[in-house]
Formats: C-alpha cells, sequence, structure tokens
C-alpha cells in the first residue's frame, strides 16, 4: 500500500509544477511514506516469531531484486549505483534479514547526507 501512496505523490508531483504550496505537502507526503516503508521493514524483520531461514543465496540476486525499493527510497538529488561483481560467490544466510540489512544501510546513508532533499 505504501508503494502505492509513493507512486501516486510522485504522479501528482510531476504533473503540476505552479503551485509550491502543494509540492511540499507532497514531499512530506512523500517523506512519511518512506518512513513508514523502513519502519513497516523493521517492524515485520523484528516481529518474525519463525526460525531463521538460511540458504545460499547470491548478493547480487538479492540487491537486483530490492532495486524497485531502493529507487522509492533514495530520492532523484542522490546519485547511485549498484555494480554486481562477477564471481562473488554464494553466502548463506536469511533472505529476508540480509535485504533488511540493506534496506537499513541504504536509509541510513540517504538520512546522513548533508543538504540533500530526501524526497
Amino acid at each position: 500500500m505504501l508503494v502505492v501512496i509513493v507512486g501516486y505523490v510522485e504522479l501528482a508531483k510531476d504533473n503540476q509544477k505552479e503551485d509550491e504550496e502543494l509540492t511540499e505537502y507532497l514531499s512530506e507526503i512523500h517523506k512519511a511514506a518512506d518512513r513508514a516503508t523502513a519502519l513497516t521493514l523493521q517492524l515485520l524483520s523484528f516481529s518474525r516469531q519463525q526460525i531463521m531461514e538460511t540458504k545460499p543465496l547470491n548478493f547480487n540476486d538479492i540487491i537486483e531484486g530490492l532495486n524497485g525499493l531502493l529507487d522509492r527510497l533514495v530520492p532523484k538529488s542522490i546519485a547511485y549505483q549498484f555494480i554486481g561483481m562477477q564471481d562473488l560467490g554464494i553466502v548463506n544466510g536469511d533472505k529476508g534479514q540480509l535485504e533488511q540489512a540493506i534496506v537499513n544501510l541504504v536509509v541510513n546513508a540517504r538520512d546522513a547526507i548533508d543538504g540533500v532533499d530526501n524526497t
């Protein structure tokens, strides 16, 4: 549901340029949805009542699977690029926990950049 909210906010921002106050409101909605997304992922991770499912994972595949979410979490004012490595090898781990760690790193890096509009 948060993906839908963010998507419609981005469409609204793209389709209206004249009203600065409305643009500011839409930016605040976008920031709140991004924070809610990160919080939801953290809550889901912490609330797991199941045993960790470790299995062989390809780190490049994990990152590529997160690209859509990461694109929504990182504002357009921050340029980033994922360059997968060949022969990276396989790691044993829990996919959900690995995804959560990556999302946390990206959100923390985004929030640590000074002077950037995090929308």
